[in-house]
C-alpha cells in the first residue's frame, strides 16, 4: 500500500452502527491531485461506488471524512480513499480500500 495515501481508523472488519457517522482518519498526500474522495459501495458487488466524502489538498494524520450512514442499509461495504487529479480522473490504482459492516442498532 502507499504511505502517502492511508486510512488508519477504522481498521478494516470493524462494525459500525447504522445510522451513526463513521469517521476516516488517514493521511492524503499524492503528487499530481488536488482533492481526494472517500467512496462506498457494498462489498462484493460491481455497483459504482458512491462518494460519501472529498476533501481538497493534503492531510498529514487526520481527519479525512465523515460518513453519515442514516441513508444506509445494514451489511458489508467497500470503503475506498481515491486520489482525483488535477483533470478530474480518479487514479483507482492509488486507491485504499478497506470493508467495514454496518449493523443495525
Amino acid at each position: 500500500p502507499d504511505p502517502n495515501l492511508r486510512l488508519l481508523t477504522p481498521l478494516t472488519g470493524e462494525t459500525a452502527v447504522l445510522g451513526e457517522p463513521i469517521t476516516f482518519m488517514g493521511t492524503v498526500q499524492h503528487g499530481g491531485t488536488n482533492r481526494f474522495q472517500l467512496q462506498a459501495r457494498s462489498a462484493g458487488t460491481e455497483e459504482p461506488f458512491q462518494t460519501i466524502a472529498q476533501r481538497r489538498g493534503d492531510l498529514n494524520l487526520g481527519r479525512i471524512g465523515l460518513w453519515e450512514t442514516t441513508e444506509s442499509v445494514a451489511g458489508l461495504y467497500d470503503v475506498r480513499l481515491i486520489p482525483v487529479d488535477n483533470g478530474g480522473v480518479r487514479l483507482e490504482s492509488a486507491s485504499c480500500t478497506i470493508q467495514i459492516e454496518l449493523i443495525s442498532p
